[in-house]
C-alpha cells in the first residue's frame, strides 16, 4: 500500500510541477535546469523522444529568416557587428540546430520514437529583390501532430527580418536588424535587438506573453492590445506620445520619436511589454516587467 502511495504522490508531484517548470521555459527556450526537469518529467510520463540534427549554410552579408513550422521553439541569434555597406563582407556561415521531438504519452514511448521520421524539414538559401533569404520549414504526416513539435536553434552573423510561423512554443528573436513578422500560439515571444527598429512589424500571439525591446533610435506608430492581460511601456529613449481615447490598461496606441511605420503586438491571454534604450538585448534568462 505505501509502495503505490509514493508512485501516486510521486504522479501527482509531477503533475503540478511540471507545469509549473514549463512556465519557467516562457523566460527562455533554453532554461538549463528547469527544462531538464521538465524533459525528465516528460520522458518518465509522457514518452519523450527526440532527434537532434545540425545544418551548416554559407551566407554573406545580411540575411532574411523566414521560418514556418508546425509547431515548436524558434530561436533566431543575430551578431551584433556593425557591417559597412562598402566593404563586401566574407562569406560566413549560419547555423541551424533542429531538435524533433513527440510526446505520446505513457506506453507510446515506441510509437512516438518511430514517429519522429514522419517530421520533414526543409532548409535553403533563396534570393529575392532585397537580398538573400535563408527558408526553413518543417511539416509532418503523422495522423497526431499535437504530440509532435520541431525546435530551431538559428544563428547568423548578420540578421536582417523575420517571418515565423510557429503553434506550442516560444519565439525568440535577438538582433534582428528589421522588422519582424511572428504568429505563434501557447507560448511568449521576445524580440530583444540592439539595433533601432523603424520599418514595419507585427506580433499576433495566443497563450503567451510580448516583450518588445528595442534599441535607442527607434521610431513607429504602436499599435497594442491585450486580451487576459496588460500592457506596459518603459521608454528611455524617444518622445513618446500617448493620447489616444482607446488606450487603457490593456491597450496602448502611441507614437514613438515621431512615428513613421506600424507596429502591430497583439496577444490573447498574456501581457505585452515594450522598452525602449540602451543595451535592450542584453538580457539574462528572466525578465521582469520594464
Amino acid at each position: 500500500m505505501q509502495r503505490h502511495l509514493g508512485w501516486k504522490l510521486l504522479v501527482m508531484a509531477a503533475a503540478v510541477l511540471s507545469p509549473m517548470l514549463e512556465g519557467c521555459r516562457g523566460a527562455h527556450p533554453s532554461p538549463g535546469f528547469s527544462k531538464s526537469l521538465v524533459t525528465g518529467m516528460q520522458t518518465m510520463f509522457l514518452g519523450y523522444r527526440n532527434e537532434e540534427e545540425s545544418f551548416v549554410v554559407p551566407v554573406t552579408g545580411v540575411v532574411t529568416v523566414e521560418v514556418d513550422v508546425f509547431g515548436g521553439d524558434v530561436v533566431i541569434v543575430g551578431g551584433d557587428e556593425v557591417i559597412d555597406p562598402a566593404v563586401t563582407p566574407e562569406t560566413e556561415l549560419a547555423e541551424i540546430a533542429v531538435v524533433r521531438r513527440s510526446s505520446h504519452g505513457s506506453g507510446r514511448s515506441a510509437e512516438g520514437e518511430q514517429s519522429l521520421m514522419d517530421i520533414q524539414l526543409d532548409v535553403g538559401l533563396v534570393a529575392d529583390s532585397q537580398g538573400k533569404v535563408l527558408q526553413v520549414r518543417s511539416r509532418t504526416s503523422h495522423g497526431e501532430p499535437w504530440f509532435q513539435a520541431t525546435d530551431l536553434h538559428i544563428k547568423l552573423p548578420a540578421l536582417g527580418a523575420c517571418t515565423v510561423r510557429t503553434a506550442r512554443g516560444h519565439v525568440y528573436v535577438t538582433n534582428n536588424r528589421d522588422g519582424v513578422n511572428i504568429e505563434s500560439s501557447n507560448g511568449d515571444v521576445r524580440v530583444a535587438t540592439g539595433w533601432p527598429m523603424r520599418g514595419p512589424s507585427s506580433i499576433i500571439a495566443e497563450d503567451g506573453d510580448i516583450d518588445w525591446r528595442v534599441a535607442a533610435g527607434s521610431a513607429g506608430d504602436y499599435d497594442m492590445e491585450s486580451v487576459g492581460g496588460e500592457v506596459i511601456s518603459q521608454i528611455r529613449d524617444g518622445t513618446w506620445i500617448v493620447n489616444d481615447s482607446r488606450n487603457d490598461g490593456d491597450s496602448m496606441h502611441a507614437v514613438l520619436a515621431g512615428g513613421g511605420a506600424r507596429v502591430v503586438l497583439r496577444t490573447v491571454d498574456g501581457s505585452i511589454r515594450m522598452f525602449v534604450g540602451g543595451r535592450p538585448h542584453a538580457t539574462g534568462p528572466m525578465l521582469a516587467d520594464p
